[in-house]
Parts: structure tokens; sequence; C-alpha cells
């Protein structure tokens, strides 16, 4: 609605410097409430969560869409 009946400007703050700022404040936002609702989970870093998803993913040779047929 902004972007066709607003001010270009307006669109472009948004677009271009609202939209980051505010994607990165849900995540961290996401991250502290999960944090403070769930104190007893344990915590991985991003390089384990990757490792874990890799470990548990599709075989060597075949795509995600391969795997999805079977």
């Amino acid at each position: 609605m902004l972007f066709a009946a607003g001010e270009f400007a307006r669109w472009s703050l948004l677009a271009n410097i609202l939209t980051p700022v505010l994607t990165a404040g849900f995540f961290v936002g996401e991250y502290l409430v999960r944090y403070w609702l769930h104190p007893d989970f344990e915590r991985v870093s991003l390089q384990q969560a990757l490792q874990a998803y890799r470990s548990h993913g599709v075989p060597a040779g075949r795509t995600p869409q391969d795997a999805s047929r079977t």
C-alpha cells in the first residue's frame, strides 16, 4: 500500500533501512524470548546446528527433490 499510494522516499526508507533492522530485531527478540522461557534447553552454535542437519540430511549424490519422491 505504501508503494502504491505513498511517497517513494518513505517506501525506500521502509524497504532499504527499516526492513533489515526490523528483521534482525525479530531474530534477536526471538532468541531472548526462547532463552527466557526455556533456560534449561541445551544451547548449540550455528555450526553445530548445521552439522546436525547435514548428518541427518539427504545421502551424498542425491538432491532433496529425489528424497521427497521416495
